[in-house]
């Protein structure tokens, strides 16, 4: 029988009977499946990768969201082929309309991006390609049409609540001095957790917090409230150690507007008043950063006058990253420049100042806000996809939030704190792994939780079943198409993962040399298609060559596999000065002049790709400096110093070439200028 959603009786239909699916078993397994996303996910780490943090929480995430697309598609199809058993009602208010057309934006934009491969898969740090994206699209998708009940939300907070407590006690415990594993990690602080960094860390926490409320206040049991209660009090004191000033101010702003929309509801308009006014005064400071953003105030700061010229560090970083990236978005308006591709569009208009404010070693592969984030990933068609989904996310929580009292009330405040404040957040920093998974699955529950229940679940209890051969047919093709998901998902998630793990234990320089190739050749047999593993193993034949006296065949490795990496990412600069390097050591080793040619246009190749980047231009003259050509070292150098005035290595090989050129006045400015920045950067000289 099937049932029309109206009251009544049912009516039997002819030719069809009911089927049961195991609708409690499935309906478990997809439960568990975002619970364990919401709990595994920011606790999964592989120590013995590169990729330490990132790489398996991902791996794990998009084969269980495969998992899910799988059993959705076994159930879809060994009933009646999409047929649902309620009726559908979706409009462009709901928010996985605008899910849908975000990750079809984002689809078209991987085709015309910069780097086909790179949109896919993302780039080898980040691991935020197309496939990752999609992923949390549809995480989001699962969860918004499939968490129903309330019973469900409270499960799921409770869970990640429970789940915060070991990271939350990790990061103490660092910031104690007390760590058993040696991070490889760029971030100074040392309240990094499972996370990575501590800004990442701090926003987690930022949407921790309110989880954590709206769990102590429906959990019930004392030893469990005494455990939430005591992990609360624990992230709040961790996120002010963080020193994650864009977490502070997403959570600050959020919970000023969630008490004032709290005071409104029950009427207290005269405590309201002063958190509107705050709430005003932090709308005209997210005013004056947009308007620094897109250079509207630094127009008419040419004498100082707003003193943005002393801005130092982070700050100063950011505006000078976000200045730089709104020439790109011009470039590339429509679709931008593909998911993952922003560092090879930014080395275009890299500005020379930003090494003063966060190091030379540092790459900058994102825009660290996200609207201008997803105009250079998807273009303005991606901006507005991604801000009408946000919109209506919204839209929608508020509106479950007012027609819920009691728990479900704190419930669903505590689920748009979340989402407010990680958007808030994301307007100075950008997502993560961990921090993208919680988002979505909690943004997509909410939704779940406030939609009408006249929408369509995923798996209707009874369907209309096809009888005879056409029922064989439709479980033939949902049988072979699940076996042929699952088995992509495992090869594109298990591969990579191990594929690093080899390549993790290649890069410790304790073990024998030829372990160390044998597990490097390990890496890119699992996971070819990754140019770093391809680079890795050419530099350690490059160490081989440099220790062996016939260092011929070694160096041929060498180049084959370099070349090999560019060949993956022609458009890498990074790549093209490793290639260089290694040339340029031929040349010199083996007295080569083919191989010096081929260093010299590897290098010119780079700095066509990066050409503000001032390392770039000391390395090349460094290179035309010791084989004889003194005026294009000259003119190179020269560059170099102009773009990076603290690099004393370069002003040392100006020196060389001024002395050569016989210029001493030039070569006695020179050599002091790199005492001067050796003394004060600790930088050596060569």
């Amino acid at each position: 029988m099937v049932s029309d959603g109206m009251s009544g009786p049912s009516v039997p239909q002819v030719g069809a009977r009911p089927l049961k699916l195991g609708a409690a078993g499935t309906a478990r397994f997809r439960e568990g499946s975002w619970l364990v996303v919401a709990v595994a996910v920011p606790l999964l780490v592989n120590p013995l990768g590169v990729q330490v943090f990132d790489l398996p929480k991902l791996a794990l995430l998009r084969t269980i969201v495969v998992a899910l697309a799988v059993l959705l598609l076994w159930e879809r199809f060994s009933s009646s082929g999409f047929v649902l058993g309620h009726r559908v009602r979706i409009g462009w208010s709901d928010p996985r309309v605008w899910a849908a057309i975000l990750g079809v934006v984002y689809s078209a934009a991987s085709l015309v991006s910069l780097d086909i491969g790179l949109s896919l898969w993302g780039s080898y740090s980040r691991q935020e390609g197309l496939y990752t994206l999609l992923a949390y699209l549809l995480l989001f998708v699962i969860l918004a049409t499939d968490c129903r009940r309330q019973a469900q939300v409270e499960r799921l907070i409770l869970a990640i609540s429970l789940g915060s407590i070991p990271i939350i006690v990790y990061g103490l415990l660092q910031v104690a001095g007390i760590d058993l594993i040696h991070w490889q990690t760029l971030d100074k602080s040392r309240a990094i957790a499972t996370v990575g960094r501590s800004n990442f860390l701090g926003s987690y926490l930022v949407m921790s917090v309110p989880i954590a409320v709206a769990a102590l206040a429906s959990c019930r049991g004392r030893w469990l409230r005494v455990a939430l209660a005591l992990g609360l009090a624990g992230s709040l004191c961790l996120l002010v150690l963080t020193d994650a000033r864009s977490a502070w101010t997403g959570i600050s702003v959020t919970a000023m507007a969630m008490l004032a929309m709290e005071l409104r509801r029950r009427g207290r308009y005269g405590r309201i008043l002063p958190y509107i006014v705050l709430g005003c005064v932090a709308l005209v400071v997210f005013i004056a950063a947009y308007l620094v953003t897109l250079q509207v105030v630094g127009r008419f700061d040419a004498g100082g006058a707003f003193g943005l010229s002393s801005l130092t560090g982070s700050p100063a970083a950011r505006l000078t990253i976000w200045q730089a990236s709104l020439q790109l978005i011009a470039e590339r308006p429509l679709l931008g420049f593909g998911p993952g591709s922003f560092s090879l569009a930014f080395h275009h208009v890299f500005p020379p100042q930003l090494v003063f404010y966060q190091g030379r070693a540092l790459v900058t592969d994102r825009a660290h806000d996200v609207l201008l984030q997803q105009a250079l990933d998807a273009g303005l068609l991606g901006l507005v996809a991604y801000a009408a989904l946000m919109v209506t996310l919204v839209a929608k929580l508020v509106r479950g939030m007012r027609r819920r009292q009691g728990h479900g009330r704190v419930v669903g405040l505590a689920i748009l704190a979340v989402v407010g404040g990680h958007l808030v957040d994301l307007l100075f920093s950008f997502d993560v792994a961990t921090t993208a998974a919680i988002f979505w699955v909690v943004a997509g529950a909410g939704v779940g939780l406030s939609r009408e229940a006249t929408y369509a679940s995923l798996c209707p209890d009874t369907v209309p079943m096809p009888l005879g051969n056409k029922r064989v047919r439709w479980r033939i093709t949902a049988l072979a198409l699940s076996i042929l998901a699952l088995a992509v998902a495992v090869a594109t998630n298990l591969a990579p993962l191990i594929a690093d793990t080899y390549a993790g234990l290649g890069f410790r320089p304790g073990s024998p040399w030829a372990d160390r190739v044998a597990r490097a050749e390990l890496a890119v047999g699992f996971w070819p298609i990754e140019p770093a593993y391809r680079a890795e193993l050419g530099l350690l034949f490059l160490e081989r060559a440099r220790d062996t006296p016939t260092p011929e065949r070694a160096l041929e490795l060498t180049e084959q596999h370099l070349a090999t990496a560019v060949a993956m990412r022609p458009l890498d600069p990074s790549a093209w000065a490793l290639l260089a390097d290694a040339r340029a050591y031929r040349a010199f080793r083996l007295n080569d002049g083919r191989a010096f040619e081929a260093a010299v246009a590897a290098y010119e190749r780079a700095i066509e790709l990066a050409p503000t980047t001032a390392t770039l231009h000391a390395a090349y003259g460094a290179l035309e400096l010791m084989g004889g050509r003194i005026e294009r070292a000259e003119a190179s150098l020269e560059r170099a110093v102009a773009l990076d005035t603290t690099d004393a290595r370069a002003w040392r090989y100006l020196a060389e070439a001024y002395s050569a050129l016989g210029r001493p006045r030039d070569t006695a400015f020179a050599l002091s200028t790199a005492l001067y920045w050796e003394a004060r950067t600790g930088q050596s000289g060569k």
